[in-house]
């Protein structure tokens, strides 16, 4: 999450405390609101499965649930602001596949409703999964064919830009700019809080998919 933030993607705030000894991660709510008179007012969202009306138990791909595909359409449809939320929503794709997030499922996107208008929310529960040997390492949504994290590469980014009707070359610049920013972040130590495994494995990451772009490091 701290990550997220730091290399310009919309997130939400959070930070890593200690209660009573134990460890804890507050993060601060989005879809909250106070009125004039102080009243904490709650603002109405729909995860993705929610919007494109599939169950909870649906929530990934190789379970019957929703595709990249169906999310970009998704926002291409039904957004207030289509061309900003498609790009938040790839920013949280490319960002999830860096940080070896296998767990990026449809649930974990969602539409709010405020202000008369249907924007994405910032990024939340964005966690490394490969930091846990015992999870699983596939794609919670296919990147065009790669179903694993193991196996992402430029080549699927492309795949999915066909898929999803989005321009190649602005995908390519996307990836590419948050694949050095990521680097540049982990090398400053810019980010508090990060457990070795989590940096190391995210700074593998993008080393890895810089050099299969032919880009710096």
């Amino acid at each position: 999450m701290a990550l997220a933030g730091n290399i310009g993607l919309r997130a939400a705030e959070a930070r890593a405390v200690t209660i009573a000894n134990t460890p804890c991660l507050i993060v601060k709510r989005y879809d909250r609101q106070a009125s004039a008179s102080g009243e904490v007012l709650r603002l109405h969202q729909e995860d993705f499965c929610q919007a494109l009306e599939f169950p909870p138990s649906r929530k990934y791909q190789q379970e019957g649930g929703p595709s990249l595909r169906d999310c970009f359409a998704l926002l291409r449809d039904w957004s207030s602001a289509p061309v900003l939320d498609i790009r938040d929503f790839l920013k949280g794709v490319i960002l999830a596949t860096l940080t070896g997030n296998a767990d990026a499922h449809a649930k974990n996107f969602s539409i709010l409703y405020a202000d008369g208008k249907r924007r994405i929310t910032p990024l939340s529960d964005q966690v490394c999964t490969l930091a846990w040997p015992e999870l699983s390492k596939t794609l919670s949504m296919k990147i065009g064919s790669a179903v694993s994290l193991a196996e992402v590469s430029p080549e699927h980014f492309k795949q999915l830009s066909i898929e999803a009707k989005l321009s190649w070359p602005m995908l390519r610049e996307r990836l590419t700019d948050l694949c050095q920013k990521t680097v540049d972040a982990i090398r400053s130590d810019a980010i508090p809080n990060t457990s070795t495994i989590a940096a190391d494995t995210t700074l593998n990451r993008a080393e890895r998919m810089l050099r299969l772009m032919g880009g710096r490091k």
